[in-house]
């Protein structure tokens, strides 16, 4: 007959040993050695170090539980963590680290070499620190609290970020080989650090890249004209995916015409071919060096957006990025390029002396227009007509929700039905929808996509039910 305080005893015993080996191997992460920094894993070792002791300190262990408690939870919250929320977390700290290994595999993908064994040894020892079981933690406090394992995020909980299906896959993984395989192919496929969860980022010349949350990336297909500046946009970003010469691009024109959103939606269009973007202030071309060092050897390929670009006569930045475009010793990388939007063709603002004098005017003018010249391609665009506009404002209202239909139509259903509403969403009669959106383009910004938007914006917002 089996003695249950016997068998109590030994479990115990193989508690604090198996913590005890988990300690010391915790110690001899090489490759992820940054995550023991981390103050939620920091927690995490502090109870196993407290369980691994003879005669462990259970307020030490209470204390540490839900300390790490408190911190996951804001980390769900703000990260959209669901489920088992200390494996979920365990997991994107992996994925973010931005090691030697994490570099290498995003470059070189499985050739590599004394790295991988290394990784190996880590991902083993962080995979058993991932699937601790945290009901035996509760059950030496005594604790019912669910939180760890079974967590509902309510801040963002209907927000995802474009990858995080494929993470979520890699929480179902149990082999370590097969896990540690599939964490390669994520950093080479999708990155490492702030390339885990965005497409889109800001420079900061003393944080490096930050991701952009919020990105508003745009479908190209609801983006209405302008065929043939797409159909060069495409092929070119198409081109540098694939390794191919590619030229710089300059879009320039009026204002509202969509030239922003055409270089976005490239980013929507190509994300899963590994393009991202970094937004760049004109202030800030003076790191353009520094940033493509920490480009160079990502294996993503990278536009640089310098959005609504110009100089006064007195701003010496334009130099810089004379220097950039072509002029430098130094290479830019082959996995960067640059696309810019302005509103006026000549980036640099003449100034009337330049005009005026004949000496050295020509001089003068050359160094500015050169700054042009060096984009490779430059695509014009014109504002729409009215007829253009107009098919802008239906296609958004369609969009939208919106019907257009004809008078009569509408009519019918004010008098059958009795609300101008169907399964489809509001109906309008397009004659009156077609005379408001022209009042409505003469009297604010002119015609164009922008003021299109707006205009259906402001439909939605005033009528809509």
């Amino acid at each position: 007959m089996v003695n249950p305080q016997m068998s109590f005893l030994n479990n115990q015993n193989s508690m604090k040993f198996k913590f005890r080996k988990l300690l010391i191997d915790s110690n001899r992460i090489i490759i992820y050695r940054n995550l023991l920094d981390d103050k939620i894993i920091g927690y995490l070792i502090n109870i196993i170090r407290e369980l691994s002791e003879d005669k462990p300190d259970e307020s030490i262990v209470e204390k540490n539980y839900y300390g790490l408690t408190h911190d996951l939870i804001i980390k769900a919250e703000n990260e959209n963590l669901s489920g088992n929320i200390l494996k979920s977390y365990i997991m994107n700290a992996i994925l973010k680290d931005e090691n030697i290994f994490a570099i290498s595999c995003e470059k070189h993908y499985g050739n590599l070499e004394s790295l991988y064994e290394l990784a190996f040894k880590d991902i083993g020892v962080l995979k058993r620190i991932m699937d601790i079981d945290t009901k035996h933690l509760r059950s030496i406090m005594d604790s019912e609290d669910e939180t760890i394992e079974n967590y509902t995020p309510t801040l963002y909980k209907d927000e995802k970020t474009v990858f995080s299906d494929y993470r979520e896959e890699l929480l179902n993984i149990d082999s370590v080989p097969e896990l540690l395989d599939s964490i390669i192919e994520y950093y080479y496929k999708i990155g490492s650090g702030e390339l885990v969860d965005h497409v889109a980022f800001r420079w900061n010349n003393k944080t490096g890249f930050s991701g952009i949350k919020y990105c508003d990336l745009v479908d190209m297909e609801n983006i209405v004209g302008y065929n043939y500046q797409k159909e060069i946009l495409l092929k070119n970003t198409s081109a540098f995916i694939e390794g191919n010469p590619a030229n710089n691009i300059l879009l320039v024109g009026s204002r509202g015409t969509g030239k922003s959103s055409l270089v976005k939606s490239l980013v929507k269009e190509y994300c899963l071919d590994g393009l991202r973007i970094i937004e760049l202030k004109k202030s800030q071309l003076k790191d353009f060096g520094e940033m493509v060092d920490h480009l160079r050897n990502r294996n993503k390929k990278f536009i640089v957006f310098l959005d609504d670009l110009s100089f006064e006569d007195n701003e010496t930045e334009y130099k810089e990025l004379k220097s950039v475009l072509e002029g430098t010793l130094e290479k830019k990388p082959e996995n960067v390029i640059i696309y810019a939007t302005s509103n006026r063709r000549n980036l640099i603002k003449e100034s009337w002396s330049e005009r005026d004098s004949d000496i050295h005017s020509n001089d003068s003018i050359n160094e500015k227009m050169s700054l042009s010249d060096r984009f490779g391609i430059t695509l014009s665009f014109y504002s729409p007509t009215q007829e253009e506009y107009l098919n802008m404002v239906k296609k958004l209202a369609i969009e939208n929700g919106i019907n257009p239909c004809k008078a009569d139509d509408v009519k019918f259903y004010s008098m059958n039905i009795g609300k101008l509403s169907d399964q489809t969403g509001m109906i309008m009669a397009w004659e009156t929808l077609r005379e408001d959106a022209v009042k409505w383009g003469m009297s604010q910004n002119g015609f164009s996509g922008r003021t299109a938007k707006q205009f259906i914006d402001y439909i939605i917002g005033t009528y809509k039910n």
